[in-house]
C-alpha cells in the first residue's frame, strides 16, 4: 500500500510538525523545535486513541534533499522529539515533504482558521 493510500478501516489524517504540533517562528536548525502546542497534541492523541484514524506525520524535517541527512537519520531525530512532547501517531510518511509557500488541497484545514476542539467536533459530531 502506498504511504498515501487511504486505509480501508480508518481515515488517514496527516499532521505537520512546525506550526501544528510545536510553535514555529522560522527555521532555526534541524534539532531546534518550538514550544509544544499542547491543545493540538491533545487533539492528535485523542484522535489516535479513538481508533478511527490513522495518524501520520509529514514534515520537511525528514526531507533528505533539504536537510542533507538520510531519511532514516532524520526520521530518528523527529521520532525522538515526538516522543519527548508526547505525540501519538502511527507512522511518519517517508515521501519527502517539499518546501512550499502554500499547499492547495480540497481536504486541507488551516489551523489558524479553526479552533482545535472545533476540529474534533467536526470529525466526531456525536462525541
Amino acid at each position: 500500500m502506498s504511504e498515501y493510500a487511504q486505509s480501508t478501516d480508518r481515515k488517514t489524517l496527516i499532521f505537520d510538525v512546525d506550526g501544528i504540533l510545536v510553535t514555529y517562528d522560522g527555521w532555526s536548525g534541524i534539532d531546534v523545535y518550538g514550544e509544544p502546542l499542547q491543545d493540538n497534541i491533545d487533539l492528535v492523541n485523542k484522535l489516535y486513541s479513538s481508533g478511527k484514524y490513522q495518524i501520520c506525520i509529514w514534515s520537511s524535517r525528514t526531507n533528505p534533499y533539504v536537510q542533507g541527512y538520510s531519511f532514516q537519520a532524520l526520521k530518528d531525530r523527529l521520532e525522538k522529539e515526538l516522543k519527548k512532547i508526547g505525540v501519538k501517531y502511527h507512522k511518519i510518511l517517508n515521501e519527502p515533504k517539499p518546501l512550499f509557500y502554500c499547499l492547495i488541497d480540497d481536504n486541507s484545514i488551516n489551523p489558524d482558521g479553526v479552533k482545535v476542539m472545533k476540529l474534533w467536533i467536526t470529525l466526531e459530531p456525536e462525541s
